[in-house]
C-alpha cells in the first residue's frame, strides 16, 4: 500500500524480489485518500494482501481496517517512535518490523507481530568487485545531532595512518558497494540511543565481504540484534564500545589478515544463505499462502475510534491536512477521545508552522 514514488531503497528490493517470485505487485494511486477506492482503482478483485511499507514520505489513506482483504504494515525504522508506530500497526492484520528486539514491545498493541529483517539484493552481492582499495571505509549521514558519534568516528579514521574512503561524500548504492567491497575493514556507527541494531548498513557491510565493526552496547543487557539474525561475534562480525576500543580493533584486524578474512568470509556466505530480498520474499509470499487471518484490532473500531489511531500518527509526522481530515472524521462519530485528539490537531498545527519557517 504505496505509492510506486514512494517506494524507495529497501522497497525496491522487497517488490522486485516479490515479482521475480511471479506475484504481481501493484503500486496505488498517490491522490486517492481512501484505503478502498484506491485499491478498487487498480483491482477488479480483493487482493492477497493489502502492503504498507514504511515510507520516508508519509502515506496513509484512510479505511485501511475496511478493507476486504489480508493487510500488513512493515516497519523498516521499528526502532524510532516505538509506542506511535505499535499504535497505528493496530490499522493492520499483521504487524512486520525489521528489528526483531521490539517484538514485544510492538506484541503490546498487536495480535501478530513477526520479524521480517533487513535483507540485501542477491543479485548485487553475489557478484561483487573484490578488492583491497581501502584499510578502513565508512558511508553515512555525518550531519544532525543523531550522528554525532559517527563524526567523531570519521574523525578519529582519519588521523589515524590507514587509508581510507572519502567520509564526507554522498555515495549512489553502486558506488557504496564497490566501496565496501573494495576494504579491508568497514565501520558501522548506528545512532546514538540503538547503538545494538542489526541496521540495514550491517548487512550491505558483510555481503560486501569485508569485515563488519559495528557499535554495541554491554551496558543495555542485550545481546547485538545480529546475534538474534544468527550471526555471531567474533565469528562473523566484530563490535567496538568506545572509539579507543575502535582504534584499537582497527589496528588490530589490519594486523591478522587470516582472521579478519575468515570472518568476513564466514559473514558474507550467511547473509547470502538467509538474508537476501529473495528469501524475505518466499517468508511473505508462505505467511499469505499459509493464511492472515483478518485480526487487526481496528476493524472491531467505530470509524471515529479507528480515526484516532490515524490522528496520532499523522500528527506526529507533521501531516497538517490529513490530520485535520481524520480529526473531523472522528469528531462526526464521536468516536475515542475529542479532547486528546483536538490537543494533537494543535500540535501538528504548530509543528507544521515550524517546519515550514525553519526548514
Amino acid at each position: 500500500m504505496s505509492t510506486a514514488d514512494y517506494v524507495e531503497r529497501e522497497r525496491i528490493g522487497l517488490v522486485e524480489a516479490l515479482r521475480s517470485q511471479d506475484a504481481t505487485v501493484t503500486c496505488l494511486d498517490r491522490f486517492r485518500d481512501h484505503a478502498v477506492e484506491a485499491v478498487e482503482a487498480v483491482t477488479d478483485s480483493p487482493p492477497d494482501l493489502a502492503l504498507h511499507p514504511d515510507t520516508y514520505r508519509v502515506y496513509l489513506p484512510e479505511g485501511i481496517e475496511a478493507l476486504d482483504c489480508p493487510t500488513a504494515c512493515l516497519h523498516i525504522d521499528a526502532y524510532g517512535g516505538v509506542q506511535n508506530r505499535a499504535n497505528m500497526s493496530r490499522l493492520f492484520d499483521l504487524t512486520m518490523i525489521c528489528h526483531p528486539h521490539y517484538i514485544k514491545e510492538y506484541s503490546q498493541r498487536h495480535p501478530n507481530v513477526r520479524a521480517f529483517p533487513h535483507a540485501v539484493p542477491v543479485e548485487v552481492y553475489s557478484h561483487i568487485d573484490d578488492g583491497e582499495e581501502y584499510d578502513v571505509a565508512m558511508i553515512g549521514r555525518l550531519d544532525g545531532a543523531d550522528y554525532e558519534y559517527r563524526r567523531q568516528a570519521a574523525d578519529m579514521i582519519k588521523k589515524m595512518n590507514v587509508t581510507s574512503n572519502d567520509m564526507d561524500r554522498y555515495y549512489t548504492y553502486e558506488k557504496m558497494v564497490k566501496v565496501y567491497s573494495n576494504s579491508k575493514v568497514t565501520i558501522n556507527v548506528s545512532r546514538g540511543e540503538y547503538l545494538n541494531e542489526a541496521h540495514l548498513s550491517c548487512l550491505e557491510i558483510m555481503g560486501a565481504g569485508t569485515l563488519l565493526l559495528t557499535t554495541s552496547n554491554p551496558e543495555s543487557g542485550v545481546s547485538h540484534e545480529l546475534e538474534r539474525l544468527g550471526f555471531s561475534e567474533n565469528k562473523h562480525f566484530a563490535t567496538f564500545e568506545n572509539l579507543k576500543d575502535l582504534r584499537d580493533k582497527i589496528s588490530f584486524y589490519l594486523n591478522n589478515d587470516t582472521e579478519r578474512k575468515l570472518m568476513a568470509e564466514r559473514a558474507r556466505e550467511k547473509t547470502l544463505e538467509k538474508h537476501t530480498y529473495n528469501q524475505r520474499a518466499k517468508r511473505l509470499l508462505k505467511w499469505i499462502s499459509d493464511g492472515i487471518p483478518h485480526q487487526a484490532p481496528a476493524r472491531g473500531m467505530s470509524e471515529g475510534e479507528a480515526a484516532e489511531i490515524y490522528v496520532d500518527y499523522l500528527s506526529r509526522r507533521g501531516q497538517i491536512d490529513e490530520t485535520l481530515t481524520h480529526f473531523r472524521r472522528q469528531r462526526k462519530n464521536r468516536g475515542g477521545s475529542l479532547m486528546r485528539s483536538l490537543g494533537k490537531g494543535v500540535k501538528v498545527t504548530v509543528r507544521g508552522w515550524q517546519r515550514a519557517l525553519f526548514s
